[in-house]
Parts: C-alpha cells; sequence; structure tokens
C-alpha cells in the first residue's frame, strides 16, 4: 500500500494522471477503485478486463448510463445491460441487436421511452400497423418511416393526417386530391394549400368550404381565383385583411365596397383613402336629404326660396 501513496497523492491533483501510469500500477484494483470513485469517466482507460466485467460495470452503467459506449463489446451485447440502457433509459438505441429488435412487446414498451427507435426497425416491423400506430401517436412526422403498404392505407394516413397536417408533404399525390383529407390538413395550417391538386381547385364546392373553414386561404389561391366575386366577397365576410389580396380595380368599385360593408363593416378602415372619402360624401349627402324630406322640419314655408339651395348642400358634404 505505501507504494501506492505517490500515485495516489498525484490522483488527487488530477484523476487523469492515471493514463500515465505504468501498466502495473494501472491494473491494481485499489487505484482502480480510487479513480473510479474520483471520476466515472476515467472508466474509457481502464484495462480490457475490467470493461469487460459485469459486476464491476453494470453498477456503474446503472449511475451513469452514458458510459455505456465505453464499456467492452461483450457487455455492449448483454441483454440485462442493453434491456436497461436501450429498453428502460431510450439510450443507444444503435446497439440493440437484431433478436431484441423482432421481439414486438420490447418495441411498443421502448416507443413509450423514445420513438426514435422506428428509424432503426426493420422493413417488417416498419410495416406492422400496431407498432406504427403508436409511433405516429408520439410524432406523426415518423409517417416518412412507414412501409410502402402503410403509405398507402387510408385509415393510417388519415390518422397520421388528424395528428398533425404538416405529413401532407410526404403523403401520395391521390390524398393531395382528396377534398376531405385537404380540408384537415388546410385546417391544421393553412400554408398546407400549395399541396393541393389541380383538381381541387376546379372545384365549387371545395373552395366554398375551405374557405367557410380557413378565410385566410384565399390569400394563397390563384389570381384567376381572386378575381372572382363570390369567394372574395365570402371571404371577406369572416377575415377582413383578405381586402389586401383582392384585384386592385375593386377595391375602388364603389358598388362593391358597399356591398362587402353590408357584410363586414369592420372592413372600412381598410378602404383607400379616396374610397373613404366618397363613402363619406355619400353618407352626407343622405343625410342631408332625410333632413330635407323629414316630417319633423318645421319650416315647410318655402325652406328653400330665400335661399341658394347649393349652400346647404355644400355646408352638408364638406
Amino acid at each position: 500500500m505505501d507504494s501506492l501513496l505517490p500515485y495516489l497523492s498525484r490522483l488527487e491533483k488530477s484523476v487523469y494522471q492515471y493514463c500515465s501510469f505504468p501498466m502495473e500500477i494501472q491494473e491494481d484494483d485499489t487505484i482502480i477503485k480510487y479513480v473510479i470513485q474520483k471520476n466515472v469517466w476515467i472508466l474509457k482507460n481502464l484495462p480490457y478486463r475490467y470493461r469487460n466485467n459485469k459486476e464491476f460495470i453494470f453498477p456503474i452503467i446503472k449511475k451513469t448510463p452514458s458510459l455505456f459506449i465505453h464499456i467492452s463489446r461483450e457487455l455492449k451485447n448483454d441483454y440485462e445491460i442493453v434491456d436497461f440502457i436501450c429498453f428502460q433509459k431510450g439510450l443507444f438505441l444503435s446497439y440493440i441487436p437484431p433478436r431484441m429488435k423482432e421481439n414486438e412487446e420490447k418495441i411498443l414498451e421502448l416507443i413509450d421511452i423514445n420513438p426514435n427507435i422506428v428509424t432503426y426497425l426493420s422493413n417488417e416491423l416498419r410495416d406492422n400497423h400496431k407498432i406504427m400506430e403508436k409511433v405516429i401517436e408520439k410524432n406523426a412526422f415518423f409517417y416518412s418511416y412507414a412501409s410502402s403498404r402503410l403509405k398507402e392505407d387510408d385509415s393510417f394516413v388519415l390518422q397520421c393526417i388528424q395528428k398533425d397536417g404538416n405529413i401532407i408533404s410526404f403523403t401520395p399525390q391521390k390524398y393531395r386530391k382528396n377534398p376531405d383529407i385537404m380540408k384537415i390538413v388546410i385546417s391544421k395550417n393553412v400554408s398546407n394549400f400549395r399541396f393541393i391538386s389541380k383538381k381541387l381547385l376546379e372545384n365549387d364546392v371545395f373552395l366554398n368550404e375551405i374557405i367557410d373553414i380557413k378565410p385566410s386561404v384565399f390569400s394563397l389561391l390563384p389570381y384567376y381565383l381572386r378575381q372572382r366575386e363570390d369567394l372574395m366577397v365570402k371571404s371577406l365576410q369572416t377575415y377582413i385583411y383578405n381586402f389586401y389580396y383582392i384585384p386592385e380595380h375593386y377595391k375602388y368599385n364603389f358598388r362593391f365596397l358597399l356591398e362587402i360593408m353590408e357584410k363586414n363593416p369592420n372592413i372600412y378602415c381598410l378602404f383607400p383613402r379616396l374610397m373613404i372619402q366618397k363613402i363619406q360624401e355619400r353618407k352626407k349627402y343622405i343625410y342631408f336629404l332625410l333632413l330635407v324630406n323629414s316630417k319633423e322640419n318645421n319650416k315647410k314655408k318655402t325652406v328653400f326660396q330665400s335661399f341658394d339651395l347649393s349652400q346647404y348642400i355644400s355646408t352638408f358634404l364638406f
């Protein structure tokens, strides 16, 4: 023991002094227990027989699972250690032996801990509806790892899309032609409209329904559809900011502006200044006419015979 004192004193200053010790000192049990107690990460520098000693390694791994990478190749294939590291902690999934990857029950348990296991599964397991369904519950984007058969399975695709509409970008073209599917994905994220098929753009029923569901989709319509007055009016009823995306000449169409004001008065604040002035003048003029024709006007004796009517009109208009 006395012969080890100089080495122990050096280890007190820095545990990594261990690497410079003679081989016989490095293999001394007292030294090894001391350095492990000081810093478990020195494990990677220990002699192979210690890194291959399950009784020595397993308690250390339980406290610091990240050290699994530094143990021996034999222990990396040990069922108990792999079960603890991969299936209980969800770490180092690439080290799961093939025989364990085929265990469906184990895989289902691991998905709860770390769904990333799907990236290491065989094609047969990625074709397993039960496994992929559970993975999708954790993260819908794992749809991209499903088998070709499942990617074409209507019920599976619908389940994924209801979880996260953004996966439409990974689905086959046939789902982008499905109005029910596209209504779901657009309602979840309006930018998914960019994946819509040309066929649906020709479907008036679908266009009206999707504007009801997500009025802001109007801004993403092709210009030729944004020129349709019926779609403009429908979208502006519930979302005034679509006004920025209507054709310019409609913004100065007095008849059209009055029509949409009746449906959604709040849109008035977005009108061009010139049109706001015209509308105000119209209101003043109507008010003037109502005043002139009012039954409560007591001055019925030739009210305007001695006055110029234009003066009254200018009073109300300006």
